[in-house]
Order: structure tokens, then sequence, then C-alpha cells
């Protein structure tokens, strides 16, 4: 994009500067006014830059600066090495010296350039870029990266070697700054604890039946209980005794 830049201004400035005399030089011996052929000046080269500049850049504001700036300089040269610089140039482009409306021209000649240049950006859009330009740029993008990662690891490396600290120091403190991921606790759900208060309950009704049961029929007591509850075989609290999964631990109870 820099060379397209470039080559717009440069392009715009031999435009502004030869143009105008191979005008001024084809149309001097019509009868064409003066102010009429000076008007026709300013617009052939404001046209002429303005659409150069934008097909060339096909950016508003670097259409707009190549157009000035190149337009500026191109019509602004014969003036420069005539009067300051005393130099003498082909009296093709010294005839624009002498017109009516030569200073207007190296005012108004740029300023059109850059108004087309603008109009033209804002009714056409321009073609999006090719896929290899657009590639060719990622890819310098990326070797830019990697050259700063460079630099920026080679400053690391070096600041710690000058100031006298070894270089597995830093690394150390940087291990341990970096803290293994904590297990996150597991808050105990509702639902287990109406179980457990569910169990306490059953217990409960256990032994007042337990009791009953010892002084009706002493026989029996042992065989009431283990049809009511059973120890579970991973967390040892009391589930009831057809219990295939453990409604606390969830583990399996196997056969019986």
């Amino acid at each position: 994009m820099r060379l397209k830049t470039l080559a717009a201004g440069i392009l715009a400035y031999f435009t502004s500067l030869l143009l105008p005399a191979f005008i001024y030089t084809y149309l001097i011996f019509q009868q064409i006014s003066d102010i009429i052929l000076d008007i026709t000046v300013i617009a052939a080269v404001g046209i002429v830059v303005g659409l150069e500049s934008t097909l060339i850049t096909k950016n508003k504001l670097k259409a707009v600066l190549t157009s000035v700036i190149g337009g500026v300089l191109g019509l602004l040269t014969p003036y420069i090495f005539d009067s300051i610089l005393q130099i003498s140039l082909p009296p093709l482009l010294l005839i624009v010296l002498g017109r009516p409306l030569f200073h207007l021209t190296i005012l108004s000649s740029p300023a059109l350039a850059a108004i087309i240049s603008l109009a033209y950006l804002s009714m056409v859009k321009p073609k999006p870029q090719p896929i290899i330009e657009l590639e060719e740029r990622r890819e310098e993008m990326i070797e830019e990266r990697k050259e700063e990662l460079v630099v920026e690891e080679k400053q690391l490396v070096e600041e710690p070697v000058k100031e006298g600290v070894p270089v597995e120091a830093i690394r150390e403190e940087a291990e341990a700054e970096v803290k293994p991921m904590e297990t996150p606790t597991v808050t105990p759900e509702p639902e287990l604890d109406i179980i457990k208060e569910l169990v306490k309950e059953i217990e409960e009704e256990t032994k007042t039946k337990e009791e009953a049961v010892l002084e009706e029929a002493p026989v029996t007591r042992k065989v009431t209980v283990e049809e009511l509850l059973k120890k579970c075989k991973h967390c040892g609290e009391m589930i009831p005794y057809d219990s295939i999964y453990c409604p606390l631990c969830g583990e399996y109870q196997g056969e019986e």
C-alpha cells in the first residue's frame, strides 16, 4: 500500500506539471479566451489527478493527500525554478507562468482533484483486495509479531542477568505464582439432608418398635431390625434394607 501511495503521488506531480503545458500548447492558437482556457486547464488537471489518485490508492484519505500534495508541487515547480532558484526550464514548462489564473490554478486544481477523489470513492465502492494480497499481509503481520516476541524475550532474559539475579530464580518465582487448580468443594445438597432425616426417623421408629418387640416377642427382634435397616457397604450409614443403591453416597449395594 505504501508503494501505491508513493506511485500515486509521483503521478499526480508529473500530471500537474506537464498536463497544463500540453493543453496550453495545443489550445493556445485556438480562438479561446484566456479565462476559459485557464478554467479548462484547472478542470482537466483536477479531474485527471483526482481519478488517477483514486484508482491507484483506493482510499479516501490517501487519494486526497496525493492529489493535494502532488498537484500543488507539480504546479509550483515552474515558479520555484524560475523565480526562486533562477534555474532555466524548457519554454514548454514555463508557459503556465504568464497565465491570468496561474495562482488560482495552484489552489483550484488540487482542491478539485480532492473533491473528485472523495466523490468517486463515495459512489463507487472499491473492489476487495485479492486473497493473495490479504494472505501476504497476514504473513507479514505474523512475521512482525514473531520478531517483536523475540525482542521482548531477549529483554526479559537480559534484565535479570544485568541485575545479578539468576534466571532460575525468576523461573521458580514464576512457577510459584502459578497455583494449581483447586478442586471445588462439593456443598451438601438439601436432598441428602432430607434423606438423613428420614433415616433418623426410621431409626427412632425402629428403636420404639424394638422396645415393643422386646417386651412382646424378644425372639423376633433381630429379624424385625434387619428387615427395616442395614449398613451401607461403602459409607457405613444405616439405610433401608431393600435399597439397591445407597441414598447417601449413591454406591451400588450388590445383591443380597
